[in-house]
């Protein structure tokens, strides 16, 4: 605790913000500030490396969210590393702060909402697609009571594009999450609906080649070496240098071979044939995390 305190006080940590996003020291010191609420909201984030500590200041930093925000952007949680023998400090990033992004790179609006029992909700597609929600405020808004989530694009020229996934498909993503990460992660344990409709927010993302940069930050965002080994260009400003990781990444990623094993392909396949056969999925409940979600 005390080092993790000593790294978020000291000088060379805010100026390592203040070259990332280009900010006057005084917006910098606001920054750490905020990030040092967030991350002691949580007791549990305070045992976690001062390594991953300033990793995910860094991240929170490169990819233009702010540790603080009434739009719930991330949500910060801490993880075993089994290689390093200590907890790290996990950044999950949100529905809310990849629509963020969206707008700032793509000029793209996204909203997103999950559908409860007891809502009425129709969808018809055809040369256009008509979605309409009927929100019941009285009705049972618990995570058994999901039926759908969808989300919606408007992109710059006025086109817009859907996404609806039933519960089942969120149960299947919910249950890759659970094989990936050898346990359910707290967001999924106390985010449910949030988490649904990061889901439906991602899929859309990946069917609409006006969001590839969107696409590309869905995939920096489990890359646990970039930020470290990355050198800082301060002749750009934060935006730039998303930018130019965003064209590495996706250059890297159309000329480098799928980095997936064969036992983790197999372990997806199954996955999408329980839902294609539609088999019941059965919930995992495992012991309770604390989790903080940026407010």
């Amino acid at each position: 605790m005390n080092d993790i305190q000593a790294l978020l006080q000291s000088d060379k940590f805010k100026l390592s913000i203040q070259q990332r996003q280009a900010l006057s020291p005084e917006d910098a010191a606001k920054f750490v500030s905020m990030f040092e609420s967030a991350v002691r909201k949580n007791q549990k984030l305070l045992t976690c490396s001062p390594k991953s500590i300033e990793l995910a200041a860094h991240k929170l930093a490169d990819l233009g969210l702010t540790p603080v925000d009434t739009f719930n952007q991330i949500y910060l949680y801490h993880r075993w590393n089994d290689t390093v023998k200590s907890n790290e400090c996990v950044i999950d990033v949100g529905w809310r702060g990849y629509a963020t992004l969206a707008y700032k790179l793509c000029g793209t609006s996204i909203e997103s909402d999950v559908v409860f029992e007891d809502e009425g909700f129709q969808c018809e597609k055809g040369t256009t697609t008509i979605l309409s929600h009927r929100v019941n405020i009285f009705a049972d808004r618990s995570e058994g009571k999901v039926v759908a989530a969808y989300a919606k694009a408007t992109l710059p020229s006025g086109m817009v594009k859907y996404e609806i996934m039933t519960k089942l498909q969120i149960e299947v993503i919910k249950k890759i999450s659970i094989e990936k990460n050898k346990k359910l992660t707290p967001a999924w344990v106390n985010f449910y609906t949030e988490m649904a409709r990061k889901s439906v927010v991602k899929r859309l993302c990946k069917q609409l080649n006006e969001l590839e940069k969107i696409n590309s930050i869905i995939e920096l965002e489990n890359e646990e070496d970039y930020f470290e080994s990355e050198p800082i260009d301060t002749s750009k400003t934060a935006a730039q240098r998303l930018t130019d990781r965003i064209k590495s990444n996706i250059q890297s990623k159309s000329s480098a071979a799928p980095a997936i094993s064969h036992e983790e392909r197999a372990t997806l396949d199954a996955s999408w044939r329980e839902f294609e056969e539609g088999e019941e999925l059965l919930p995992v409940r495992p012991e309770h995390e604390d989790c903080v979600v940026v407010l």
